[in-house]
């Protein structure tokens, strides 16, 4: 039940920040930057959570690590974006691609680790 309540809340928060990631990035729109990076933050824990619950489960301590790294990365480059490449001439979009693609492994990898875990918990109850 917690492992199905924290993979719902992990896909809100993603879905919430991809919206607000995108109308800031299309509309510079510097007043939703706090609210996305709290969203943000959120999607990281969820992450931890969902991935600690289904490690739990199903044994796999690799699933955990891989989850943490993850998503310390995500935050490390979402809270650092600012000022990485921040000069006028900087090509700072790449940054905002790097960004976006490690949200989308993330969503990828804790959706991959769910499906994996559901059909190993199925395997073990047959």
């Amino acid at each position: 039940m917690g492992a199905r309540i924290a993979s719902m809340a992990l896909r809100l928060f993603f879905l919430l920040n991809l919206v607000l990631g995108l109308i800031f990035w299309f509309s510079d729109n510097d007043a939703i930057v706090p609210f996305h990076m709290l969203v943000g933050i959120l999607f990281v824990i969820s992450l931890w959570v969902y991935s600690a619950l289904v490690g739990l489960q199903t044994g796999n301590v690799g699933l955990v690590a891989g989850s943490f790294v993850l998503g310390l990365l995500l935050a490390i480059i979402g809270m650092t974006q600012a000022s990485i490449l921040s000069s006028a001439n900087s090509p700072h979009w790449i940054i905002q691609v790097i960004h976006l693609l490690l949200a989308f492994l993330a969503i990828g990898f804790a959706e991959s680790v769910g499906g994996r875990a559901q059909r190993t918990l199925k395997a073990r109850a047959a």
